[in-house]
C-alpha cells in the first residue's frame, strides 16, 4: 500500500482533512488482533509524533516501556492523536507521515476484523486528501 498523497512539499496539512482520516483509520484498526508483531515500531513512531521529544528521550522510553507496550496502548495513543488533531488547525506533515506509517504497519501485519461501513468510512476519509494531492501535483508543483 503506497500513500503518495503524503509526498507533499508543504510543512503543514489542514487538520480538517486529517481529522476524519485519523478517526476513520483508528476505528478501522481498533479491531486488530492484539498479537501483532512490531509493537516497538508502532510505539516508537507514536512517541515521535510529539515534537518535543528528542531522539534520546525516545530511546529512553523504548528501553523503559518496551516490556509493557501493548496494542491497547497503541490504540489509546491513536485516540489521543484523534483528539489532538481535532483541537488544532494544522498538522505537521512529518507527524501525518508517522501516523500513516503506523496505520500501514497495522493493516499489513495485523489480523483486522472490520465491517464494510468501517472500510467505506476509511475510503471516504482518504478521498479529500487524495484530491488535494492531485490538485497540488498538477497545478501547484507541476515540475516536481
Amino acid at each position: 500500500m503506497t500513500i503518495k498523497f503524503y509526498k507533499v512539499y508543504i510543512e503543514n496539512i489542514s487538520a480538517v482533512l486529517l481529522g476524519a482520516y485519523y478517526r476513520a483509520f483508528t476505528d478501522l484498526v481498533r479491531n486488530t488482533d492484539s498479537a501483532i508483531d512490531g509493537m516497538d515500531y508502532i510505539m516508537a513512531n507514536l512517541h515521535r509524533v510529539d515534537w518535543q521529544k528528542t531522539q534520546e528521550t525516545i530511546d529512553n522510553l523504548k528501553s523503559i516501556y518496551r516490556k509493557t507496550w501493548t496494542f491497547k496502548n497503541a490504540i489509546s495513543c491513536l485516540d489521543e492523536q484523534v483528539t489532538r488533531i481535532n483541537n488544532n488547525e494544522y498538522e505537521k506533515t512529518f507527524n501525518a507521515v508517522l501516523i500513516t506509517r503506523i496505520f500501514i504497519w497495522i493493516i499489513e501485519n495485523g489480523k483486522i476484523n472490520f465491517s464494510q461501513p468501517q472500510m467505506n468510512a476509511a475510503k471516504q476519509a482518504l478521498l479529500p486528501l487524495w484530491e488535494q494531492s492531485c490538485f497540488e501535483m498538477r497545478y501547484v508543483y507541476p515540475n516536481r
